[in-house]
C-alpha cells in the first residue's frame, strides 16, 4: 500500500468508511514532527469548509522518509453543503530538498 493511500486513510473524517484501525495504525508513517500539523490542517479545512494544502513527511517501504504534498478541494452541492472531499497528493521530495532555506 503506498504512502498516498496510507496518509489518506489517516486524514479521512471521523465519519468516513476507513476503519478506525486503519488510520491509527497509518499514523506511524508521518514524521513525528508533522503529523500534529497536517492533522491541524486537514481537520480545521474539514471543520471550516477551506481548500487545504499540506507538506508533510511518509515513511516509504524501505523507512525512508519522504515529502508528499496534499492539496483539497470541498465538492458541494445547489444548497452550498459538502457531499465529498477531493484531494490530490503528489511526492515533492526533491522539490522540498533543493528549496534555498531562506527567502
Amino acid at each position: 500500500m503506498g504512502g498516498c493511500v496510507r496518509a489518506l486513510r489517516l486524514l479521512s473524517p471521523p465519519h468516513s468508511s476507513f476503519p478506525d484501525s486503519l488510520r491509527l495504525r497509518s499514523a506511524d508513517k508521518f514524521h513525528p514532527d508533522d503529523l500534529d500539523y497536517a492533522l491541524g490542517v486537514y481537520l480545521g479545512a474539514m471543520k471550516s469548509g477551506e481548500d487545504f494544502a499540506i507538506e508533510y513527511r511518509i515513511k516509504d517501504a524501505h523507512g525512508v522518509f519522504r515529502w508528499h504534498m496534499c492539496e483539497g478541494r470541498a465538492h458541494r452541492d445547489s444548497e452550498g453543503e459538502i457531499t465529498f472531499w477531493v484531494a490530490n497528493i503528489n511526492k515533492v521530495d526533491r522539490l522540498v530538498k533543493v528549496r534555498p532555506c531562506c527567502p
